[in-house]
């Protein structure tokens, strides 16, 4: 895997001060969620202005090609795309294709730090997903594929 992998994003154990979120090891994955980090005011106000367009969604999620067993994290960000709303709230889910304790996610909101706990099988065969809910209740999610490596 060693050529295909560019590991990035680090952080080490001791600088890092959230409690994990651990994966179970059942073949449901685990979601997390916490509101984002920044706050847009919502109006249901029925007399909105009709010049004011549709609430969209649209979030880009990106992190590296592999995880080490190392004992450091790497960095996975959601980025919201366009006019997609913030003050909406992310869940993560981790969808391993083969074992379910693969790795553990620490933190929340847009920004996901995650371990390597066991090493792959195969190429790509961790998923990672994000799902951003808009404070007006829409959806969107994006994923990336990676591999655990030792």
């Amino acid at each position: 895997y060693g050529q295909r992998c560019k590991c990035f994003g680090e952080v080490s154990l001791d600088e890092l001060t959230q409690a994990p979120i651990v994966f179970p090891s059942s073949s449901q994955p685990m979601v997390t969620s916490s509101p984002s980090n920044t706050a847009t005011p919502s109006s249901s106000d029925p007399g909105e202005s009709p010049s004011q367009s549709p609430t969209t969604c649209d979030v880009e999620l990106v992190g590296p090609s592999c995880v080490l067993v190392d004992n450091r994290k790497r960095t996975f960000k959601a980025t919201l795309v366009g006019t997609t709303p913030g003050g909406g709230t992310y869940k993560w889910i981790s969808l391993p294709k083969k074992n379910p304790r693969r790795i553990k996610g620490f933190g929340g909101g847009s920004v996901l730090l995650v371990e390597g706990i066991n090493v792959s099988e195969f190429v790509d065969d961790t998923a990672l997903i994000v799902r951003y809910t808009t404070p007006g209740g829409k959806e969107c999610q994006d994923s990336v594929d990676f591999t655990v490596v030792g």
